[in-house]
């Protein structure tokens, strides 16, 4: 029994992995499975790029906001404090406080009063407008605390220690400011505090500074300003960063100095050391607050005079939900595209399956060798075309096999007719070889050279001498074009040669020269009055080979030039007339590149000099 169980495990893996060799034999099936790899394969790689890439940018755009705004408001506090200085400082060293710091001691109880109303009075002035400060106290030196702005029927008291402390660190700061926070936990118990605590004001700031006397500079007290708290947290919470997200201040002891969250921290509390480490870590990389089950982004900002560090903590469920919600958007177009792909392979199964059946039946018929067979069609997409050239290509077929002997016939008949193309030119050239014979020995000379000149093209014509000559050939050629056109109109042209001897030798391109003075006879020697000259030129220059034609005829202007140069060359075999100069360039560009060619130079009414410039080439280089 126990052998069995592997063995139809076997059987059943083969029989499978059979069906799937079958399938994979179909059309259809790879193409179904092509579409499925080919949409979900580059969405998957889309959509983990797209995804890594929105995150990090997520990540970064947060970072640089939020660091951004964190310095904007350790900035805007230290605006504020620095007013709220400026404010303590004209109280400081009023007149009023300055005379009662002075004379506080020797006053008598009338004397004092009158003094307190004073300054009260004063300092009442300068506050009208300043509503952020609730109290104004005066610290002496003898341990007096005089209540000089505020709610004078309830007056605002701090436990003795945390006054003790205030009033030690204000002395020992020597005039610079200080701030402390404070909690309801540090206030005397009484009317006030219970009155703090139903107007939600009973966190506050104080800030002090000792006062020092301006005649001789020593300190005569403290004087302490209460700030609530919700001058600075008010501000705070009107900046909208997003669900969740805190702004905190702490001092240098970690206590809390300013905060938007009292379930987060406290105001005048300390810092938990553990909490306190994850606000002050710094690194390149984020720093996290894990706080209550809550974890947080942290970016922070110094206030430096004070000691404060500002921190804005951003609630890290805000940018996961951000990368959820384009993971989810990622996945359910995923899941579109695999039900479209699922779609279209039954459409594709439906419509292109059966005519491609019928057609691949055709075709094996017709590979086994029955060329009659047709294929119905009525469709006009890709199958249907086809099919239709399936069809046609049979008829051809049997078209072709039909016409084989007419087409050999008419190969037969094309190859007599090259023969006789082939012989019609010799014929020609041996005709006008016994026309010259007859004209010398009738004495006509002039035909005589005519005959001679007019030969010696046509061997040309011939291809006799190949593509490449030398360049003395080439002047031959030249000789007998220039011979029969003063035959014809051009019997008072003059030609000069001036051919450098070891130039005669190079080779060149056959009727390279010719078009050229067949291009100065027939458009540049058109000027009345004046003997119609050209010069022909050859020289080494180095290892190239530069060949010129200059007449003496109405010239080429510029954009004559520009447009010849820029036309496309239409060579046509090889004609005595009708080779434009930019065939000659094609031929020379096309035998040795592009940089060598043609360069025209010419002046209306005066010259036109056309240089041809090729690298030597001898019989030896060949």
């Amino acid at each position: 029994m126990f052998p069995e169980e592997p063995t139809t495990k076997t059987n059943v893996f083969k029989r499978y992995r059979g069906r799937f060799a079958s399938l994979r034999n179909l059309l259809w099936f790879r193409l179904s499975l092509y579409i499925i790899l080919g949409t979900t394969l580059p969405l998957l790689a889309f959509a983990f790029i797209a995804t890594w890439h929105a995150g990090s940018t997520i990540y970064g755009q947060t970072t640089r906001f939020s660091t951004e705004l964190a310095d904007t408001v350790s900035r805007n506090i230290q605006r504020e404090i620095n007013t709220l200085q400026i404010i303590s400082i004209d109280i400081a060293y009023s007149d009023t406080v300055q005379n009662l710091s002075l004379n506080y001691e020797y006053l008598t109880h009338d004397e004092m009063q009158v003094a307190l109303s004073e300054a009260r009075l004063d300092i009442a002035r300068r506050l009208t407008f300043i509503l952020e400060i609730t109290d104004v106290h005066l610290f002496l030196g003898d341990g007096d605390n005089l209540h000089l702005y505020g709610n004078t029927t309830s007056i605002f008291r701090l436990q003795p220690q945390y006054e003790r402390h205030m009033v030690d660190y204000a002395i020992g700061r020597n005039g610079r400011l200080a701030l402390f926070a404070y909690g309801p936990t540090h206030q005397m118990a009484g009317l006030r505090l219970q009155q703090d605590l139903i107007n939600n004001t009973a966190e506050c700031l104080m800030l002090v500074r000792a006062i020092r006397s301006l005649p001789h500079g020593d300190i005569l007290g403290v004087l302490a300003l209460r700030l609530n708290t919700r001058f600075f947290n008010d501000s705070l919470r009107d900046i909208n960063v997003g669900e969740g997200v805190q702004f905190m201040a702490f001092d240098t002891h970690g206590i809390t100095t300013l905060t938007t969250d009292e379930t987060l921290f406290t105001t005048g509390m300390a810092i938990e050391p553990d909490v306190l480490a994850q606000l002050m870590r710094r690194g390149d990389d984020l720093s996290y607050l894990n706080r209550n089950g809550q974890s947080y982004l942290v970016y922070d900002a110094r206030i430096d005079e004070l000691g404060w560090t500002v921190v804005l903590l951003v609630p890290t469920e805000n940018l996961e939900r951000e990368i959820r919600t384009m993971i989810l958007t990622f996945l359910l177009i995923l899941g579109t595209a695999l039900l479209l792909c699922i779609l279209v392979i039954h459409a594709f199964h439906r419509i292109f399956n059966r005519p491609m059946i019928r057609l691949v039946n055709a075709m094996n018929a017709a590979d086994g060798g029955s060329l009659h067979v047709e294929v119905e069609n009525v469709s006009a997409d890709e199958i249907g075309q086809a099919t239709r050239s399936f069809n046609n290509m049979l008829m051809r077929i049997r078209q072709l096999l039909d016409d084989v002997k007419s087409e050999e016939a008419a190969k037969r008949s094309a190859e007599l007719a090259a023969l006789q193309a082939q012989i019609n030119p010799h014929f020609l050239s041996n005709t006008l070889g016994v026309a010259k014979v007859m004209a010398q020995n009738q004495k006509a000379e002039n035909i005589d050279q005519l005959l001679t000149a007019l030969i010696d093209l046509l061997h040309i014509s011939m291809g006799v001498g190949g593509d490449m000559i030398s360049l003395r050939e080439e002047i031959k050629y030249v000789q007998s074009y220039v011979e029969i056109m003063r035959f014809r109109n051009y019997a008072d042209l003059e030609v000069q040669y001036h051919i450098q001897p070891e130039a005669a030798d190079c080779l060149v391109p056959k009727l390279i020269l010719q078009p050229l003075v067949e291009n100065a006879l027939t458009h540049g020697l058109t000027v009345k009055g004046r003997p119609a000259k050209i010069d022909v030129r050859a020289i080494i220059d180095g290892g190239d080979l530069c060949l010129t034609v200059t007449d003496n005829g109405s010239g080429i202007s510029e954009e004559k030039i520009e447009s010849i140069m820029n036309t496309s060359p239409t060579e046509s075999g090889g004609r005595f007339s009708g080779i434009a100069l930019p065939n000659v360039q094609g031929r020379i560009r096309r035998l040795f590149g592009n940089d060598y060619g043609l360069f025209i130079d010419s002046i209306p009414n005066m010259f036109t000099t056309i240089e041809i410039t090729i690298p030597v080439k001898r019989d030896n280089d060949k």
